[in-house]
């Protein structure tokens, strides 16, 4: 690891990738056994997502199996979706002189990960991973290619309510949208690659490697702590092949999931439990030609321990703060036993 001359217990440091900027408090101690949040639980054992409830849900997009009873992964719309597919996408600039208005025409599904209510994303396993990834990847494939308007796919996972999910019963989301909010970070992929003709993910690669951050690190894809870590053993997924979207290379999709079960059965072993959490996937539209010569899809695991307060939002959420190195949190992590 590189040798780094130390004036201050804090450290501002900038993500390559997104721009956000953390400030690193090196005066608290971010270990495991002070790490305050509690474990996430379900105050019921059934829902509206449990086997047997299918009624109670908005008509079945898909199953996996294909025409399986029982299922293992269902598709349906969200019941309180944000966004619809009536309508059409023009803009409405009225009088209105400093912002303008478009209709939020686009889709809000949900995949329910497991029949299993008391699942969580260290438990679902290789096969439950695999299963959903193809059920994500599918969904997206069809909606890029029959809604044409549709620019941006967002799809997460949000597991606790410190993390916003409002179900326990492990499930992820998709929206699609005729906006893309990755935008400028594709855009600054592109300029980086034009400028050093070669991705900026292979230098992300690179110097976590020289930071001492990996801790997974397989042929196919690494997990690491970003160097800008905004949250306690926050996660990084990024593939070493080249593919911008996941269906890309669908021949991956099993090595994903067993990355995924891998990091969270880390993460649960190092904190003793899997703490509120969000996964965010980050892809380009299949429309960008060529796209994977500068842009890698990623992947984000970001535990929910440090509560964003007044200092964040007056920073536009470009500025977090985080009480654990990041160089401690990968230590750990690639040290524990799985």
């Amino acid at each position: 690891m590189p040798e780094r001359v130390q004036t201050s217990p804090s450290e501002m440091r900038r993500d390559r990738l997104t721009g956000i900027s953390v400030i690193i408090v090196k005066g608290r101690d971010g270990r495991p056994k002070d790490i305050k949040v509690s474990p996430p639980e379900s105050s019921s054992d059934s829902c509206d997502l449990c086997p047997g409830q299918e009624d109670k849900t908005p008509a079945e997009i898909m199953r996996l199996p294909k025409d399986g009873n029982p299922w293992k992964v269902r598709v349906m719309p969200n019941k309180w979706a944000i966004m619809r597919i009536e309508g059409q996408p023009e803009f409405d600039e009225g009088h209105r002189v400093n912002y303008h208005i478009r209709n939020a025409r686009g889709a809000h599904e949900l995949i329910i990960m497991t029949p299993d209510h008391h699942d969580n994303p260290a438990t679902l396993g290789t096969e439950q991973w695999s299963l959903s990834l193809e059920a994500l990847i599918d969904r997206q494939h069809d909606l890029y290619y029959n809604m044409p308007d549709i620019e941006f796919i967002q799809s997460w996972m949000s597991y606790g309510h410190e993390a916003g999910a409002s179900l326990i019963h492990p499930h992820m989301q998709l929206i699609y949208m005729p906006t893309n909010p990755l935008l400028p970070i594709i855009t600054n992929a592109a300029y980086y690659h034009d400028e050093h003709r070669h991705s900026i993910f292979e230098k992300i690669i690179n110097e976590a490697k020289e930071d001492e951050i990996i801790f997974v690190d397989r042929s196919d894809f690494v997990a690491f702590c970003p160097y800008a870590s905004v949250q306690p053993f926050m996660i990084r997924i990024i593939p070493k092949f080249t593919a911008s979207n996941l269906d890309q290379n669908r021949v991956y999709t099993l090595g994903l999931a067993q990355v995924l079960n891998e990091c969270f059965v880390r993460l649960r072993n190092v904190i003793g439990y899997v703490p509120s959490l969000n996964i965010t996937f980050h892809e380009i539209p299949y429309r960008w030609r060529d796209s994977e010569r500068f842009f890698r899809f990623w992947i984000d695991i970001i535990p929910q321990i440090n509560k964003a307060a007044g200092f964040e939002w007056g920073a536009f959420h470009r500025i977090f703060v985080n009480s654990t190195l990041p160089e401690e949190a990968a230590r750990l992590l690639r040290e524990v036993q799985t």
